[in-house]
C-alpha cells in the first residue's frame, strides 16, 4: 500500500472488520420468503441486520 494511503486503508480495514453485523443464510431466506408473499407492493427488502442498517441510513 503506497504511504499516503495507509491510514485510509486502516481506517477503511478496520471498520470492516470490526463489524458486529451480519447477513446469515437463514436471514436471506426468509426475506425471500416474505418477498415472494408480499402483497403491499413493497420493492426492496433488504436481508440481514447489517442490510436493514444500511437501508435505514438512507
Amino acid at each position: 500500500m503506497p504511504e499516503p494511503y495507509r491510514a485510509f486503508a486502516k481506517k477503511a480495514m478496520d471498520e470492516f472488520t470490526g463489524q458486529d453485523l451480519f447477513t446469515r443464510e437463514s436471514d436471506v431466506a426468509e426475506t425471500v420468503r416474505r418477498a415472494v408473499h408480499d402483497t403491499t407492493g413493497q420493492r426492496r427488502f433488504p436481508a440481514g441486520r447489517d442490510a436493514i442498517r444500511l437501508a435505514e441510513a438512507k
